[in-house]
Protein backbone atom coordinates (compact mmCIF):
# COMPACT_ATOMS: atom_id res chain seq x y z
CA UNK A 1 0.00 0.00 0.00
CA UNK A 2 2.98 2.17 1.01
CA UNK A 3 4.66 1.50 -2.67
CA UNK A 4 1.55 2.55 -4.54
CA UNK A 5 0.63 5.62 -2.92
CA UNK A 6 4.52 6.38 -3.45
CA UNK A 7 4.40 5.65 -6.49
CA UNK A 8 0.85 8.01 -7.47
CA UNK A 9 2.33 10.98 -5.46
CA UNK A 10 5.58 10.81 -7.94
CA UNK A 11 3.52 10.28 -10.88
CA UNK A 12 1.34 13.18 -9.92
CA UNK A 13 4.16 15.35 -9.06
CA UNK A 14 5.96 14.76 -12.40
CA UNK A 15 3.47 16.24 -15.01
CA UNK A 16 3.35 18.64 -17.75
CA UNK A 17 4.04 21.29 -15.84
CA UNK A 18 7.21 20.03 -13.91
CA UNK A 19 8.76 19.00 -17.33
CA UNK A 20 7.74 22.63 -18.64
CA UNK A 21 9.86 23.96 -16.16
CA UNK A 22 12.94 21.85 -17.04
CA UNK A 23 12.03 22.68 -20.69
CA UNK A 24 12.15 26.70 -19.59
CA UNK A 25 15.61 25.97 -17.69
CA UNK A 26 17.07 24.53 -20.95
CA UNK A 27 15.66 26.56 -23.03
CA UNK A 28 17.13 29.55 -21.76
CA UNK A 29 20.75 27.58 -21.43
CA UNK A 30 20.70 27.19 -24.93
CA UNK A 31 19.44 30.59 -26.09
CA UNK A 32 22.43 32.31 -24.62
CA UNK A 33 24.58 29.63 -26.22
CA UNK A 34 25.79 31.26 -29.47
CA UNK A 35 26.08 34.40 -27.12
CA UNK A 36 28.46 32.98 -24.66
CA UNK A 37 30.67 31.48 -27.51
CA UNK A 38 30.96 34.39 -29.96
CA UNK A 39 31.90 36.04 -26.21
CA UNK A 40 34.37 33.42 -25.78
CA UNK A 41 33.18 32.42 -21.90
CA UNK A 42 32.09 29.13 -23.75
CA UNK A 43 34.54 27.06 -26.16
CA UNK A 44 33.56 27.43 -29.49
CA UNK A 45 34.30 25.58 -32.94
CA UNK A 46 36.76 27.96 -34.67
CA UNK A 47 40.35 28.48 -35.39
CA UNK A 48 42.54 28.05 -32.29
CA UNK A 49 44.81 31.20 -32.35
CA UNK A 50 43.31 32.61 -35.24
CA UNK A 51 44.08 36.58 -36.06
CA UNK A 52 41.35 36.69 -38.94
CA UNK A 53 37.70 36.96 -37.68
CA UNK A 54 35.44 33.85 -38.61
CA UNK A 55 31.53 33.67 -39.13
CA UNK A 56 30.40 31.24 -36.05
CA UNK A 57 29.92 28.12 -36.94
CA UNK A 58 26.50 26.73 -38.23
CA UNK A 59 26.27 24.12 -35.57
CA UNK A 60 26.63 26.31 -32.39
CA UNK A 61 24.43 28.85 -34.11
CA UNK A 62 21.43 26.25 -35.01
CA UNK A 63 22.34 24.42 -31.41
CA UNK A 64 21.25 27.43 -29.89
CA UNK A 65 18.67 29.80 -31.83
CA UNK A 66 16.34 26.92 -33.11
CA UNK A 67 15.72 24.76 -30.19
CA UNK A 68 16.53 27.07 -27.56
CA UNK A 69 13.29 29.64 -28.46
CA UNK A 70 11.32 26.44 -28.80
CA UNK A 71 11.53 24.80 -25.41
CA UNK A 72 11.75 28.07 -23.82
CA UNK A 73 7.86 28.64 -25.43
CA UNK A 74 6.56 25.69 -25.36
CA UNK A 75 7.79 25.16 -21.34
CA UNK A 76 6.69 28.62 -20.41
CA UNK A 77 2.85 27.30 -21.50
CA UNK A 78 2.99 24.33 -20.33
CA UNK A 79 4.22 25.33 -17.00
CA UNK A 80 1.13 28.26 -17.30
CA UNK A 81 -1.74 25.31 -18.87
CA UNK A 82 -0.57 22.19 -17.13
CA UNK A 83 -0.43 19.89 -20.25
CA UNK A 84 1.40 19.28 -23.00
CA UNK A 85 -0.51 20.94 -25.61
CA UNK A 86 -0.39 24.33 -24.41
CA UNK A 87 0.60 26.28 -27.91
CA UNK A 88 -1.66 28.50 -29.92
CA UNK A 89 -0.72 30.63 -33.27
CA UNK A 90 -0.30 33.44 -31.08
CA UNK A 91 1.46 31.85 -28.37
CA UNK A 92 3.78 30.15 -30.81
CA UNK A 93 4.61 33.71 -32.11
CA UNK A 94 6.54 34.31 -28.57
CA UNK A 95 9.54 31.96 -30.09
CA UNK A 96 10.71 34.52 -31.91
CA UNK A 97 11.00 36.91 -29.20
CA UNK A 98 14.41 34.90 -28.13
CA UNK A 99 15.03 33.96 -31.40
CA UNK A 100 16.24 37.51 -32.00
CA UNK A 101 17.81 38.46 -28.95
CA UNK A 102 20.01 35.16 -29.38
CA UNK A 103 20.98 36.40 -32.72
CA UNK A 104 21.37 40.23 -32.08
CA UNK A 105 23.26 39.30 -28.95
CA UNK A 106 25.44 37.06 -30.76
CA UNK A 107 25.75 39.31 -34.04
CA UNK A 108 26.53 42.53 -31.56
CA UNK A 109 29.69 40.79 -29.88
CA UNK A 110 31.16 39.39 -32.57
CA UNK A 111 31.11 42.95 -34.33
CA UNK A 112 32.26 44.26 -31.00
CA UNK A 113 35.04 42.21 -30.48
CA UNK A 114 36.79 42.59 -34.39
CA UNK A 115 35.64 45.82 -35.00
CA UNK A 116 38.77 48.28 -35.49
CA UNK A 117 40.81 45.19 -34.49
CA UNK A 118 43.62 44.64 -37.18
CA UNK A 119 43.58 41.47 -38.33
CA UNK A 120 46.42 39.33 -39.89
CA UNK A 121 46.76 37.25 -43.52
CA UNK A 122 47.96 33.66 -43.76
CA UNK A 123 51.28 35.38 -44.33
CA UNK A 124 51.42 37.05 -40.47
CA UNK A 125 51.11 40.81 -42.62
CA UNK A 126 48.74 43.38 -41.22
CA UNK A 127 45.50 44.29 -42.78
CA UNK A 128 43.35 47.15 -42.42
CA UNK A 129 41.29 47.68 -39.42
CA UNK A 130 37.62 46.20 -39.95
CA UNK A 131 34.80 48.48 -39.81
CA UNK A 132 31.62 47.99 -37.96
CA UNK A 133 30.02 47.17 -41.50
CA UNK A 134 32.31 44.56 -42.00
CA UNK A 135 32.35 42.93 -39.16
CA UNK A 136 28.66 42.74 -39.63
CA UNK A 137 29.14 40.98 -42.95
CA UNK A 138 31.54 38.34 -41.70
CA UNK A 139 29.33 37.24 -38.93
CA UNK A 140 25.60 38.06 -39.82
CA UNK A 141 25.21 35.01 -42.62
CA UNK A 142 22.27 33.09 -44.40
CA UNK A 143 22.41 30.34 -41.08
CA UNK A 144 20.81 32.94 -38.53
CA UNK A 145 18.39 33.54 -41.25
CA UNK A 146 17.92 29.71 -41.61
CA UNK A 147 17.37 29.80 -37.80
CA UNK A 148 14.80 32.68 -37.68
CA UNK A 149 12.84 30.63 -40.83
CA UNK A 150 13.14 27.60 -38.68
CA UNK A 151 11.49 29.11 -35.65
CA UNK A 152 8.80 30.88 -37.20
CA UNK A 153 8.02 27.16 -38.83
CA UNK A 154 6.62 26.32 -35.61
CA UNK A 155 4.05 29.08 -36.47
CA UNK A 156 3.19 27.56 -39.28
CA UNK A 157 2.73 24.19 -37.80
CA UNK A 158 0.40 25.95 -35.04
CA UNK A 159 -1.27 27.98 -37.48
CA UNK A 160 -2.11 24.29 -39.49
CA UNK A 161 -3.35 23.16 -36.62
CA UNK A 162 -6.06 25.42 -36.25
CA UNK A 163 -6.50 27.27 -38.96
CA UNK A 164 -7.39 26.06 -43.08
CA UNK A 165 -4.89 25.02 -45.50
CA UNK A 166 -4.74 28.39 -47.27
CA UNK A 167 -4.24 30.35 -44.31
CA UNK A 168 -1.23 27.61 -43.16
CA UNK A 169 0.07 28.00 -46.79
CA UNK A 170 -0.08 31.97 -46.67
CA UNK A 171 1.87 31.66 -43.33
CA UNK A 172 4.42 29.62 -44.60
CA UNK A 173 5.48 32.29 -46.93
CA UNK A 174 7.24 33.73 -44.13
CA UNK A 175 10.18 31.43 -43.11
CA UNK A 176 10.54 30.33 -47.28
CA UNK A 177 10.95 33.93 -47.51
CA UNK A 178 13.70 34.04 -44.53
CA UNK A 179 15.31 31.58 -46.49
CA UNK A 180 15.45 33.35 -49.94
CA UNK A 181 17.06 36.10 -48.03
CA UNK A 182 19.69 34.34 -46.37
CA UNK A 183 20.38 32.30 -48.87
CA UNK A 184 20.68 35.82 -51.12
CA UNK A 185 22.60 37.49 -48.56
CA UNK A 186 25.44 34.64 -48.69
CA UNK A 187 27.71 33.80 -48.85
CA UNK A 188 26.30 30.56 -48.81
CA UNK A 189 24.57 29.25 -51.78
CA UNK A 190 21.83 26.87 -52.23
CA UNK A 191 23.32 23.25 -53.87
CA UNK A 192 21.71 20.25 -54.31
CA UNK A 193 23.69 18.90 -50.80
CA UNK A 194 21.73 21.92 -48.44
CA UNK A 195 18.30 21.12 -50.16
CA UNK A 196 17.31 18.24 -47.38
CA UNK A 197 19.66 20.20 -44.86
CA UNK A 198 16.88 23.29 -45.21
CA UNK A 199 13.88 21.32 -45.34
CA UNK A 200 15.02 18.80 -42.71
CA UNK A 201 15.79 21.93 -40.73
CA UNK A 202 12.00 23.64 -41.52
CA UNK A 203 10.32 20.65 -40.79
CA UNK A 204 11.27 19.52 -37.87
CA UNK A 205 9.87 22.56 -36.03
CA UNK A 206 7.03 22.54 -38.33
CA UNK A 207 6.08 19.34 -36.60
CA UNK A 208 6.23 20.26 -33.29
CA UNK A 209 4.50 23.49 -33.56
CA UNK A 210 1.67 21.22 -35.07
CA UNK A 211 1.36 18.82 -32.41
CA UNK A 212 1.87 21.48 -29.65
CA UNK A 213 -0.84 22.91 -30.53
CA UNK A 214 -4.39 22.58 -29.72
CA UNK A 215 -6.86 22.31 -31.90
CA UNK A 216 -10.16 23.33 -30.13
CA UNK A 217 -11.66 26.75 -31.79
CA UNK A 218 -11.63 28.40 -28.77
CA UNK A 219 -8.27 28.32 -28.35
CA UNK A 220 -7.35 29.75 -31.59
CA UNK A 221 -7.57 33.34 -30.66
CA UNK A 222 -5.49 33.10 -27.30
Amino acid sequence: MTETESAERIGLSIGPGTVGVVAVLVGMGSSFLYPLVVAGLLPGIEQIASTAPRSSHPFVVYLSVIPGPILLTWGAFAYVDDEYTPLTPRRALAALVPVLVSVCLGVSLFAARWTGATPTDIEGQARAPLTLVEALQVELTAVQFVALAAVSAMVVGSVAATRDRWTALATGAVPLGLVVAGLAWGPQHLTPSTVPLVAATMAIPFGIGYVATRSGSRYQTV
